[in-house]
């Protein structure tokens, strides 16, 4: 147990160094004020992962810290957004009245993944509390409608395709599409690795050792293959109207590159100067606006915006959480917020939304679509 503390104390430390990192950067455009913020209903917190017995830190295993937002996503219309949070909650908003739709107490532990099915019935949820288990549940009253148990105690990733069609990411290198009815996987797809769904959720792009597979969603036929200039390289985004996809190399000072996604060749586009590279793996999303072609993500707790073709960046306060998503239309990005324990600020802890209008226009970044 004194292990642990001090494995979980030291991890700690870093992790408050890589956000007082990226709070010395990003000298450029700062984020106009959120248009709102999302919260949870009230409810009777449990007990945080950590506590002091005498003189003894205690780890509570699986649990994580009450209120904390690992991570949030759209449903395909864009009316609703779920975030997952740690012992097991999850919470789903409508946007239009910015009130909380449903609360779902999963059991799950940390809820690291969640997906809304393109109809707004389902949602499918998985966290590391559940050992290896993936459960459904009705978004209409949030009662379980079945559960998975794929053998893995981290799927990592969860995205639904179709009403009856499950993306899995369970682990380095296993991915998989199961259907929810059936409960048969219908595709298989191993030793690749870092998924990345297209924001029309038409495209997969994984990585092998030396490249890139590019497949349709559709019947997962691969279209292509292109060159991996480096194997730390990391696809982060794609975006088949802008022909473009952006990678991101957590070892190399140029951080985000940019390249066709047609051919693989690379465009003169790097994040170098704007301060993304502070900490580029810390980035748990980055889409591309389909309107603009400006990339929205996180690095070193916050939420930016970067238009590669100006090379402008724009960035919000440190906001102590990677959890974050676009929109599919791009008209809202969203980020959580923890402005407790970590921050000292007396600010509630939610869910922060931002119209990505006002973003570009408050950083100078709106241009026409080619």
């Amino acid at each position: 147990m004194k292990k642990q503390a001090i494995l979980a104390i030291s991890w700690f430390c870093i992790w408050l160094f890589l956000i007082c990192l990226g709070a010395r950067s990003y000298a450029q455009a700062v984020f106009p004020q959120p248009d709102a913020l999302l919260q949870d209903t009230k409810h009777k917190e449990p007990k945080g992962g950590m506590s002091m017995h005498g003189n003894e830190l205690v780890i509570q295993t699986a649990v994580g810290m009450p209120g904390v937002i690992n991570v949030v996503a759209f449903s395909q219309d864009g009316s609703r957004r779920a975030a997952g949070k740690d012992f097991g909650r999850v919470v789903i908003f409508d946007l239009k009245s910015r009130t909380v739709s449903q609360v779902i107490d999963s059991g799950q532990g940390v809820v690291h993944a969640i997906s809304l099915s393109p109809d707004n019935t389902l949602i499918a949820t998985a966290g590391n509390g559940d050992k290896g288990g993936i459960s459904i549940w009705k978004q209409a009253d949030g009662k379980r409608l079945k559960s998975f148990y794929v053998g893995h105690p981290d799927v990592q990733l969860l995205a639904f395709l179709s009403n009856d069609r499950l993306l899995v990411k369970e682990n380095e290198a296993l991915i998989y599409v199961l259907d929810v009815d059936s409960e048969k996987k219908l595709v298989e797809i191993s030793g690749e690795y870092y998924p990345v769904v297209s924001i029309d959720g038409n495209l997969l792009m994984t990585a092998t050792t030396d490249t890139f597979v590019l497949r349709s969603l559709a019947d997962f036929r691969v279209l292509r293959t292109l060159p991996r200039a480096s194997k730390y390289l990391l696809p982060a985004a794609l975006s088949p109207s802008w022909d473009m996809y952006v990678a991101e190399n957590p070892f190399d000072k140029a951080g985000f590159i940019v390249a066709k996604l047609s051919d693989g060749s690379a465009l003169p586009y790097r994040s170098s100067g704007n301060e993304l590279e502070a900490n580029p793996s810390a980035g748990y999303f980055a889409s591309i606006d389909e309107r603009t072609g400006v990339v929205f993500g996180h690095s070193s707790a916050r939420v930016w915006a970067w238009q590669p073709q100006t090379g402008k960046i724009c960035a919000s306060e440190v906001l102590y959480s990677e959890a974050g998503a676009l929109s599919p239309d791009g008209t809202v990005v969203a980020s959580g917020v923890d402005n407790g324990f970590l921050s000292g600020k007396n600010a509630p802890t939610g869910v922060r939304i931002w119209d990505t209008s006002k973003v570009l226009s408050s950083c100078g970044m709106a241009s026409p679509k080619p």
